[in-house]
C-alpha cells in the first residue's frame, strides 16, 4: 500500500520518512536476503524439536513485516519515537492508543493500531525465525527497554525472562504472563 500511494519503493520510503527523521543511521531495510556482518547467530526449533542454526535462512519472505535490521542503540531511539508518536499527528497518536484487550497475548496485554501495551510498556515486538526483539517504552517512568534474543526456541522461557527483567526495573509494570490456554 505504501508503494502504491507514495510511488516509492518501500525501502526508500522508510529511509526518507522514518530512518532519517529519527536519526537511525544503523538501521536498514535490505533489498534482498543479505544480513550484514557482524551479526549474532540465530537458533530455531524444527517441528521434530531439533534446534538448528537459522542464521542463513532467507528472511526476505517477511518483507515489510520482518526484514528490518537494526542495532541496539538505534532500537532504543526508535522505541521511544514509536511509543510517543513522534512522527504522527496528535490525532493519529490518540487513535493508536485506543488499546483493546489482547487475551491471546496474556493477561494485561492490549493492542492498538500497530502498538502493544503490555501493562504500561508501549511498543512492539519483532520476530523472525531465530531472532526475537522486544522494544518497549514505559511512559510513566520514561524508561526504554530493548531486549534482543538470538533464539526462538523457548517462547515460554522468553515470557518468563521478560517478567524477570520488568520485575527488576519496574515492579509495578510486570510483563504479562503467558496466555492461560
Amino acid at each position: 500500500m505504501i508503494e502504491k500511494v507514495s510511488g516509492q519503493r518501500l525501502g526508500d520510503y522508510i529511509e526518507a520518512h522514518i530512518l532519517k527523521p529519527v536519526g537511525l543511521a544503523h538501521t536498514l531495510f535490505p533489498d534482498g536476503a543479505s544480513f550484514p556482518e557482524p551479526h549474532a547467530q540465530g537458533y530455531a526449533p524444527l517441528p521434530d524439536g531439533k534446534i538448528v542454526n537459522s542464521t542463513d535462512w532467507n528472511s526476505s519472505w517477511g518483507w515489510a513485516a520482518g526484514q528490518m535490521i537494526s542495532t541496539l542503540e538505534d532500537l532504543r531511539v526508535w522505541t521511544r519515537a514509536l511509543a510517543t508518536g513522534r512522527l504522527l499527528s496528535p490525532e493519529l497518536q490518540r487513535q493508536r492508543e485506543a488499546f483493546l484487550p489482547a487475551p491471546e497475548e496474556g493477561e494485561g496485554a492490549e493492542y492498538g493500531l500497530g502498538l502493544e501495551n503490555d501493562n504500561g510498556w508501549i511498543g512492539h515486538n519483532g520476530n523472525i525465525t531465530g531472532y526475537l526483539t522486544f522494544a518497549f517504552y514505559l511512559p510513566s517512568k520514561q524508561t526504554t527497554m530493548v531486549v534482543m534474543l538470538n533464539s526462538s526456541v523457548d517462547l515460554l522461557g522468553t515470557i518468563a525472562l521478560m517478567r524477570e527483567i520488568t520485575q527488576i526495573i519496574s515492579p509495578n509494570n510486570l510483563w504479562p504472563g503467558p496466555p492461560k490456554q
